[in-house]
């Protein structure tokens, strides 16, 4: 059983260790997302200032602007997209840890159970030459 037990826990580490790097990346695609969309609001901020000065400009930003907003719409759909799957990954993240900590809590029985029988068949040892003794002398 121990050895059932052990396979568990390292099979229960390997997907942890999966789910953690999974949970890395969604976090860094995050923050990319992030980036990138204060990065379009400065230019969408530059633009709107060069096309209030410029009516060249104003013809060119009648363009931009639904481009931008298409843009801006997509990134914040993948960026809610990605914050429903961190969410997930950290519930079942969450959920991999309890299951390690409960194979640990049966392997640890397990070790005090196996040290119990030991200590017990070393007693009945020394019980059983005790009485051998004894029984020489008697």
């Amino acid at each position: 059983m121990s050895k059932a037990l052990n396979t568990l826990a390292r099979l229960q580490r390997a997907q942890i260790d999966e789910a953690r790097i999974e949970l890395a990346e969604i976090v860094a695609a995050r923050e990319a997302i992030a980036a990138r969309q204060a990065a379009l609001e400065a230019e969408i901020a530059q633009e709107q200032a060069v096309a209030v000065r410029d009516a060249e400009a104003r013809a060119a930003y009648g363009a931009y602007a639904p481009r931008a907003a298409e843009e801006k719409r997509a990134m914040a759909e993948t960026d809610a997209r990605l914050a429903g799957e961190e969410s997930a990954l950290r519930e079942r993240l969450s959920a991999a840890y309890i299951e390690l900590k409960k194979i640990e809590h049966l392997m640890q029985a397990q070790e005090e159970r196996e040290r119990l029988a030991e200590n017990a068949r070393e007693l009945a040892s020394l019980d059983e030459a005790a009485a051998m003794r004894a029984a020489r002398r008697g």
